[in-house]
């Protein structure tokens, strides 16, 4: 018997098997249209500003290292961390509020970017 037959003939033993919650699911889901839009306006933003800026606060903000990692990663001192991510977070908020000009729209989120949660 081939390796697909035997596949197909343990999935017919197997069966379909239904998972038994105390839980009804939605069957609409949870909407994560916003957050795929916020996603997707920042990474075009990001994109927008120079190698450094965006490195700094991809590690700081994104994967949120300490700013002795980011320097030790980038091999420049933390105060060149600080002022590239204070400079990079400016220029990011002019990045967005301009593209949300030119759209006629507001971000979805009231967040102000860098700001933590």
């Amino acid at each position: 018997m081939s390796s697909s037959r035997s596949a197909t003939s343990r999935w017919r033993r197997i069966g379909l098997r239904e998972l038994l919650t105390s839980a009804v699911p939605d069957p609409a889901g949870p909407d994560t249209t916003d957050g795929v839009v916020v996603r997707d306006e920042l990474l075009t933003a990001l994109d927008r500003l120079p190698v450094r800026m965006r490195t700094v606060l991809v590690l700081r903000y994104w994967e949120d290292l300490p700013e002795a990692e980011v320097a030790a990663v980038m091999a420049c001192s933390v105060g060149t961390v600080k002022s590239q991510a204070a400079r990079g977070l400016a220029r990011l908020r002019n990045v967005l509020a301009s593209a949300s000009a030119s759209t006629g729209r507001s971000t979805p989120t009231g967040r102000v970017i860098g700001e933590r949660a």
